[in-house]
């Protein structure tokens, strides 16, 4: 890519200060990652508060502030999320949702990009902070736009004019992901985030939501789930790339597999399943050869077993 560098005239002076910001912004842009990869477990409200508060100050078209945050910590919220968005590979322990609020601007048309651009390159801008604190705190996360916006407005209870752009998955990542004018002051221009918080039983314990006894009604909300996540996929598959019809079918798989193990009756080859699909889903949409490959894979386990239990 070539660059043409206008110089100063005359140069702006430097100071060892200003050096060493620049080092430290320009290390943690460099060394950033995006990771689908999470340790279990909770994080620091304290934490969660830094993003919000980074993401709000970033510059805005006319001061319109019309980017809102939702903060979903609740586990039992997160996996009604994740029914609804095929993007998402992993199993996060915190999802932002950043939503633009189209009250800060009723002269523009509601979603259309031919008006409206302004608003999204304000929500992009705050997710860029967003995302800068997260690799500063030695943290994790995942943009993510695959997902059915009608679905998560309801599932989160948003106001009919707040429209849900991008989710954000954060955690603490499961080893390091592989290479990538006046302003009024924040209490002025930034409404507190929305925060769906987190269940004070999952808490206590960070098994799965429906792990113990296989009843009814935990398997009827298992296969709701996943009935979401496949009307999700088809839904956005009509605009995705031809690379992700084969993803989205074995991501399908991989939540059977994650159904099977919630209700007690998990395998481990099925679990190390899961795990190689978080681990290398994404570089199905360059390789057609790796999905059959893993389809190859699964299909001789399944048979497997569905030979052995036919015997049984």
């Amino acid at each position: 890519m070539e660059v043409v560098v206008i110089p100063n005239s005359p140069e702006m002076p430097r100071t060892e200060a200003s050096d060493a910001v620049h080092s430290t912004i320009s290390a943690l842009i460099r060394r950033r990652r995006v990771a689908r990869e999470f340790e279990p477990g909770s994080l620091p409200r304290s934490q969660l508060e830094s993003l919000v508060e980074a993401g709000s100050y970033a510059p805005s078209g006319s001061n319109r502030r019309p980017v809102k945050f939702v903060v979903v910590e609740s586990v039992a919220r997160i996996r009604q999320l994740l029914a609804a968005s095929p993007g998402v590979l992993g199993r996060p322990p915190v999802v932002i949702v950043l939503c633009l609020d189209w009250s800060k601007a009723p002269h523009l048309s509601q979603d259309g990009p031919g008006t409206s651009h302004s608003l999204y390159v304000d929500l992009g801008a705050a997710m860029a902070n967003v995302l800068l604190v997260v690799e500063a705190l030695e943290l994790a996360a995942c943009p993510v736009m695959s997902f059915h916006r009608r679905s998560v407005q309801m599932l989160l209870g948003l106001p009919a004019h707040w429209s849900p752009i991008v989710m954000v998955t954060v955690g603490r990542p499961a080893g390091r992901p592989t290479a990538g004018t006046g302003r009024k002051v924040l209490t002025e221009v930034a409404e507190p985030a929305s925060w769906v918080e987190p269940d004070s039983e999952l808490r206590r314990s960070e098994a799965a939501t429906m792990a113990g006894s296989c009843d009814v009604s935990k398997v009827r909300q298992g296969l709701l789930e996943l009935m979401t996540y496949l009307a999700a996929a088809a839904w956005g598959n009509v605009n995705e790339a031809p690379g992700y019809g084969p993803l989205r079918l074995l991501e399908g798989v991989q939540r059977v597999a994650r159904l099977l193990s919630d209700l007690g009756i998990g395998e481990e080859t099925l679990t190390a399943y899961d795990r190689r699909i978080t681990q290398e889903g994404m570089k199905i949409l360059a390789d057609s050869d790796l999905a059959v490959a893993l389809a190859d894979q699964l299909l001789a386990e399944l048979m497997s077993k569905i030979a052995d239990a036919t015997q049984a």
